[in-house]
């Protein structure tokens, strides 16, 4: 009875980090998925539910670099200590530092970075943030491949859509024909 005492007390303290780090997260969150060639999407890097998160960086891979061009990275004002907007190396955006070295750690959640990207070519891409993104705390070391949502973000870039003719250019150029076709027949009486 002792020994399964004991397995049991093992086993709860075990789950209890394993519990802790399923509850942050860190993802994309956007109000928008598509995009044409030439428009601009924003997306969020996002952090949810972290008993304190101090800072880190954060790298993402874009699945076809070539459909789209990052424009800019927006580090929230909340990371006061050197923010850094990282950079296009190859299919990974490398680089997005973030820090609270005068401000006080993020507790719960809270805007990481805002990136903006413009769609250069037709097809989907998938960004997903990398394990190589690291994240720390004041007080406790923080498992990256617990925290990231590798699942991926989906974006669709679309070819700019047709421009639709009005109807009232149709009845226009019909009552323009009909014109033509009248003074014609009384030019020939």
């Amino acid at each position: 009875m002792k020994n399964l005492k004991q397995s049991l007390l093992i086993l709860i303290i075990g789950l209890i980090p394993a519990m802790q780090a399923q509850s942050a997260t860190v993802d994309f969150t956007a109000d928008s998925r598509s995009l044409e060639v030439g428009e601009t999407l924003e997306f969020s890097i996002f952090a949810t539910g972290f008993d304190e998160l101090a800072g880190g960086t954060i790298d993402f891979g874009i699945s076809t670099p070539s459909y789209v061009s990052v424009d800019d990275v927006l580090v929230d004002s909340r990371w006061d200590f050197d923010p850094k907007k990282g950079e296009l190396n190859g299919s990974t955006w490398k680089g997005i530092a973030f820090d609270s070295f005068f401000n006080e750690p993020l507790i719960g959640d809270g805007l990481i970075a805002t990136v903006s990207i413009t769609g250069v070519q037709a097809g989907n891409i998938t960004l997903t943030l990398l394990d190589s993104s690291s994240f720390f705390s004041k007080t406790v070391a923080l498992n990256t491949t617990d925290i990231i949502n590798s699942a991926g973000f989906n974006v669709s870039v679309e070819s700019p859509s047709s421009i639709p003719v009005p109807a009232s250019v149709w009845f226009l150029g019909s009552a323009l024909f009909g014109l033509v076709g009248l003074r014609r027949k009384n030019f020939e009486k």
